[in-house]
């Protein structure tokens, strides 16, 4: 699916998969990875989550000083 550059390739289109628009993005290879492997993988962090596995507290308290509103979960 995603391939990271080779050096040996003559040309780009021959070393990165084609109809990965993230390729496009300006990030090095390791960084689009991530990210498409983020969505591959369901890594989504939302409200939902947050709440169940204890993280808002855990924000809260290394955070103290930034206002609930502020945060964008």
């Amino acid at each position: 699916m995603l391939l990271i550059k080779n050096p040996l390739c003559e040309t780009e289109s021959r070393c990165i998969a084609t109809g990965v628009p993230e390729n496009h993005l300006g990030f090095h290879e390791l960084e689009t990875q991530a990210l498409v492997g983020q969505y591959m993988h369901r890594l989504q962090i939302d409200e939902d989550f947050v709440k169940k596995n204890g993280y808002r507290c855990l924000f809260d308290q290394a955070f103290a000083d930034v206002a609930l509103s502020a945060c964008s979960l």
